[in-house]
């Protein structure tokens, strides 16, 4: 087996394999309401229609009582310019509800990765080997 084969069969394709499935836990449909939050966003929720906006609402929560409250965010997005997420959270104190959504949105971690190991290994300070 040459070089190119063996670094093919022995780290490329399992890297590949692993990040598939990986990707499909991530974005499975019980994963899908959580990026709903990130469509409560001025330039996202702004872009939706009528209907669209109603069955993201819906989907955030079922209950239906953001119905209401999503119709003064899409008045107040719709006025106001907003370029970034401090204005964005200025404006939704306007409506609490959709502010406690958004403020979920913003407390998501950013990827699922963990730590595989701690920096400290039976003893050993391993921090000068991670040192760039």
């Amino acid at each position: 087996m040459n070089p190119k084969e063996y670094f093919k069969l022995s780290l490329f394709l399992p890297y590949i394999d692993s990040l598939v499935s990986s990707l499909t836990i991530r974005f499975s449909e019980e994963n899908k309401c959580i990026f709903n939050l990130f469509r409560l966003y001025p330039s996202n929720f702004k872009a939706l229609t009528h209907q669209e906006r109603k069955k993201l609402l819906l989907e955030i929560d079922k209950s239906g009582s953001l119905l209401n409250n999503g119709l003064v965010w899409y008045k107040v997005v719709s006025e106001i310019e907003i370029s970034n997420v401090e204005d964005m959270l200025k404006a939704a104190k306007f409506v609490p509800a959709i502010q406690r959504e958004l403020l979920r949105s913003l407390s998501l971690p950013v990827t699922t990765a963990t730590v595989k190991r701690s920096f400290i290994t039976e003893g050993k300070n391993m921090a000068p080997l991670y040192n760039v």
